[in-house]
């Protein structure tokens, strides 16, 4: 036996059923609680709250059952309780189950009401109703039942902000908070275990469980609250799992960091949230897709009629994902924040935005919907996606849809590879910079998946890119960009490069002096290009698989777009011993075929073309 203090100050006397428990199956069963408060709120409602006193005490205990019921007190003798007691598992279910006919009788009678064990509270729009339906209830309950009422903790002046549930609800702002005292006890809870933690001493499990279950009760008002427990829970229930719940724990780094987050200002900050989530006026809806085949995803946004597309691989990262849950989900999340920006580009908007998303994975749909769960990894996802969208404001609804009618975002998930998804090996992209003694500072032609630097242009929409096709954006900007462009855009490349006088630039391109920009190429180089090996490893898809097709050799050319800038600058090579840059110029050349220990050699042609621009032939 033991008490509970009361938020009244009193106690609450309790038993240690748990031996009795675990031979009690308890069916599930529905009880009225915070989420259904929270739909029965009307704008401008006045409530009146009352306690049923004693209300498990009520409830007999059939005499051949008493014998269960007994513990023995420290004089010797034993007792068995008669009526239902706490620390009884099937209480809650007795208690719902018997008062749900009297409640029915109310609801009858047009009464707005809920009631969560023996919490009753009742609403009405009009002050003087809301007083006749509280007298018809206490009537019914108290006179006609026999049931106490608990007056001195009821509230009886009808009141639009009135604390029901351990939440302070009100009816004006439709707004829902936690009292000050809740995060002053969590906030308390969480640096008693922070310093046990700096002290080296055991931090007991269940100290962390109660921590846990005080933020659990504030998620309705605190909508972070419950993925700030993320690495708690998980280290709590491997505690659990492993010593039980008299034992002790450690607590991991991560955790360690969620537990300082609510030492901090963070929960007052946070704390309120909409009651009645309000109608955005812009809606949208986007449909994505992933495959894990050739872990490629893409989808389909639409807005006001309009339709938006984007497609991609996943980064090597998030290929190192093991279930197509995720894929699914990183699809999604990479789907949404390339596109919204391109269909809203006024991001003052998003407050006003509702994204319905829909995804024919039902795991995806779960941890969108509540971000925590049972998955450690999904529920990282879905933590930082609740992050983000919160950063920004933004409303975002999820909902199944069968796969055979998900058509156009499956299409564009099952894109097949094509040289213009080709990477450039990045040993040789590093080999090259170091040649030239360059630094490149964006990647004009690339993706998230095969990008050489951390900034870079996408020809598919991608919130990770600078901007969708670099043809579309000054390049002046740029101290120095790279480009490894398909074959058909190199003359493009070097026209802009031209015309907007780049400095300088690296560009990977083809050894193809049959071509019409091979001229254009050879009078914009700065520097003797670098020849690589042509061999099938210096290209790879997105699967990491060699590529190369060994049809002609491919060179870095490190290039400006100022034509008499590149003259002047090759003069540096010219000396009046033309034997002697002649050599130079081939060796720098040809420098990474040797330290590659490849047997590629230098082309006659390719060579007196070059040095027919540094005049040494």
């Amino acid at each position: 036996m033991f008490t509970v203090p009361k938020s009244d100050g009193g106690h609450r006397l309790c038993t240690d059923f748990r031996a009795l428990n675990e031979y009690v199956d308890v069916p599930k069963f529905q009880m009225e609680g915070v989420k259904q408060a929270a739909e029965l709120i009307q704008r401008n409602d006045h409530a009146m709250l009352v306690d049923l006193k004693d209300c498990y005490l009520t409830m007999g205990v059939h005499p051949a059952q008493r014998r269960y019921c007994r513990f023995r007190s420290p004089d010797g003798r034993r007792w068995q309780w008669k009526t239902v007691s706490f620390g009884m598992a099937e209480a809650p279910q007795i208690c719902t189950k018997l008062l749900r006919p009297l409640i029915k009788i109310l609801k009858g009678l047009g009464i707005r009401c809920l009631i969560y064990i023996d919490d009753l509270i009742i609403l009405h729009q009009d002050r003087i109703q809301l007083a006749r339906s509280m007298a018809i209830a206490m009537e019914l309950l108290q006179t006609q039942v026999g049931l106490q009422l608990k007056i001195s903790k009821g509230q009886w002046v009808p009141s639009q902000e009135f604390t029901f549930l351990g939440l302070v609800w009100n009816s004006v702002t439709m707004k829902v908070r936690v009292p000050p005292k809740r995060i002053k006890a969590i906030q308390h809870s969480a640096t008693r275990i922070l310093k046990a933690i700096s002290a080296k001493r055991p931090v007991s499990t269940r100290d962390v469980a109660r921590m846990v279950g005080q933020v659990i009760s504030t998620t309705r008002a605190i909508r972070p609250a419950k993925r700030r427990l993320l690495y708690i829970q998980h280290d709590l229930g491997k505690a659990v799992r492993k010593n039980g719940w008299r034992g002790s724990m450690t607590l991991s780094p991560a955790a360690q960091v969620a537990l300082t987050w609510w030492t901090a200002d963070n929960p007052w900050k946070m704390n309120g949230d909409d009651i009645l989530p309000p109608v955005r006026p812009l809606q949208v809806t986007l449909r994505t897709d992933a495959a894990t085949g050739n872990v490629g995803f893409g989808g389909e946004m639409i807005y006001k009629g309009q339709s938006f597309t984007t497609q991609g691989y996943l980064t090597r990262e998030e290929q190192a994902e093991v279930y197509i849950n995720e894929f699914e989900f990183s699809g999604m999340e990479n789907t949404l924040r390339a596109l919204l920006p391109v269909a809203i580009p006024d991001r003052t908007k998003w407050s006003q935005v509702h994204v319905s998303i829909e995804l024919d994975n039902l795991t995806s749909v779960k941890y969108g919907t509540v971000a925590v769960s049972r998955s450690i990894q999904m529920s990282k996802k879905g933590a930082l996606f609740f992050d983000w969208k919160e950063s920004h404001n933004l409303s975002v609804g999820f909902r199944w849809l069968a796969g055979h009618l998900n058509v156009e975002a499956d299409r564009l998930s099952r894109r097949i590879s094509t040289h213009v998804d080709w990477q450039l090996h990045p040993w040789l992209f590093r080999q090259a910079m170091r040649s030239f003694n360059r630094t490149a500072d964006v990647d004009l032609f690339a993706s998230a998946q095969n990008s050489q630097l951390r900034r870079f242009y996408a020809f598919h929409h991608d919130h990770r890119a600078v901007g969708a096709d670099c043809f579309n954006f000054p390049w002046s900007k740029h101290q120095c960009p790279y480009a490894y462009p398909p074959p058909i855009l190199i003359a493009r490349v070097l026209q802009k490069a031209i015309v907007e006088k780049l400095p300088q630039m690296i560009l990977v391109a083809p050894v193809w002096m049959a071509q019409t920009w091979w001229p254009t190429l050879m009078q914009m180089m700065l520097d003797p290009p670098v020849l690589f090996p042509n061999e099938e490893w210096i290209t790879r898809d997105p699967a990491e698989n060699p590529t190369w097709p060994c049809r002609w050799p491919l060179a870095a050319f490190s290039l400006s777009g100022n034509m008499q800038h590149a003259a002047e600058y090759r003069q540096q090579f010219w000396s009046k011993d033309g034997a002697t840059s002649r050599t130079a110029i081939t060796k720098a050349m040809t420098r990474l075929l040797q330290s590659s220990g490849s047997g590629s050699q230098l082309n006659t042609q390719m060579r007196n073309s070059v040095l027919q621009q540094f005049r040494m032939v």
